[in-house]
């Protein structure tokens, strides 16, 4: 039998037992750690992805007066240049009529994909977060201010024949001198960038 010198005491633990139980004591700890760390850092994930995009319209009411869906991208004269794409991919079409809608407003706080950016509002439907081209027509008419402006993006979501598209608005300054651009979602164009401060309206 191994006679060990005692740690402080006859009553204590031998220093050799004293010593295998502190490494146990640290190797657990270190496990802990390391699992806290782990699940630390998959929580971050998910808050992340749920911070995709933060609201600016908190409280205040934007609403789109009803149309009747004859006024489009292409046939609007607001705009400073209308990317051809809308009238290649047949977007150039008279949509549904519309009632008064409210929408809000978000800015992109991290770094994403068009596709990301709108499956963030999961569980929300694609279709769900869609607006007519006549009601992004009347958007920039009643609410211009709202556009990034700087020449930055501000992306609305449409739908045409069970396609979906990203509308892109490109201002000088809020409201003026707007560029259209459109984007299918499915197709990779890389990352927007959180630090150009994009922005994003879908209806509420």
């Amino acid at each position: 039998m191994f006679k060990g010198r005692y740690w402080g005491g006859s009553e204590q633990l031998p220093y050799y037992e004293l010593t295998k139980e502190l490494n146990c004591v640290i190797f657990k700890s270190t496990f802990l750690c390391d699992v806290s760390e782990f699940l630390k850092k998959k929580e971050e994930d998910a808050m992340c992805q749920d911070q995709l995009l933060k609201m600016i319209t908190n409280g205040e009411e934007i609403a789109i007066n009803g149309t009747d869906g004859t006024e489009g991208l292409a046939e609007s004269t607001m705009f400073y240049i209308v990317d051809p794409d809308v009238v290649k991919w047949g977007l150039a079409v008279p949509a549904k009529l519309t009632k008064p809608t409210h929408v809000s407003v978000y800015e992109l706080v991290l770094d994403a994909s068009l596709k990301e950016i709108f499956d963030s509002f999961s569980p929300k439907k694609l279709s769900d977060l869609c607006l007519t081209q006549a009601q992004i027509v009347e958007f920039v008419r009643k609410h211009g201010s709202w556009l990034r402006g700087e020449e930055k993006a501000t992306f609305f979501l449409t739908e045409s024949e069970g396609k979906f598209y990203a509308i892109h608005m490109l201002a000088y300054f809020p409201g003026d001198r707007i560029r259209v651009r459109v984007y299918s979602i499915y197709k990779p164009k890389g990352k927007w960038y959180a630090e150009n401060f994009h922005r994003v309206v879908v209806p509420i």
